[in-house]
């Protein structure tokens, strides 16, 4: 009777460590979808900000380009009412 008992002491051993490594493993497996949870919020929340960085310089760039539209077209005007004016005095 000593070699089944022992045979079974072995197939139970045997039965938890693989419970065991199994446990642990899912251990490990929560342990990384937390981890890609967090990288994937912190990768939302800079994107986020990228996008309100690239919206706040487009704006700037569209209020420079739209002032020196304004500003060449004062300019032209300018330009063009001191040639009227030229005229009306001859």
């Amino acid at each position: 009777m000593g070699k089944p008992d022992t045979e079974v002491r072995q197939v139970a051993s045997s039965v938890e460590n693989i419970l065991n490594s199994l446990s642990q493993l899912e251990k490990d497996i929560d342990a990384v979808s937390k981890s890609i949870e967090d990288i994937k919020k912190r990768f939302s929340i800079y994107a986020d900000e990228e996008i309100e960085n690239l919206k706040a310089e487009i704006t700037k760039l569209a209020n420079e380009e739209a002032r020196r539209i304004v500003d060449q077209a004062k300019k032209d005007a300018d330009k063009e009412a001191a040639e009227i004016m030229e005229e009306g005095k001859k």
